[in-house]
């Protein structure tokens, strides 16, 4: 809701979608959400997805210097 909120306003341009997937499981770290599922989503709204794929137990300075 809020990615279609910023899309609909324009004050922003969304580039793409940038977002942590724990790689045992090929879900969302943070809600568990499918890869596959959020890969048609984006497909759907015509944008990019950049997977970052996390250990299964990273803590943050792993995240980190996945991100960086």
């Amino acid at each position: 809701m809020c990615l279609q909120r910023v899309m609909r306003q324009k004050e922003f341009e969304v580039t793409g979608l940038l977002t942590s997937f724990n790689r045992a499981k090929n879900c969302v770290s943070m809600h568990g959400v499918r890869l596959e599922l959020l890969e048609e989503q984006v497909r759907q709204i015509g944008l990019p997805l950049y997977p970052l794929m996390m250990p299964e137990n990273a803590d943050m300075d792993k995240y980190d210097r996945q991100m960086k």
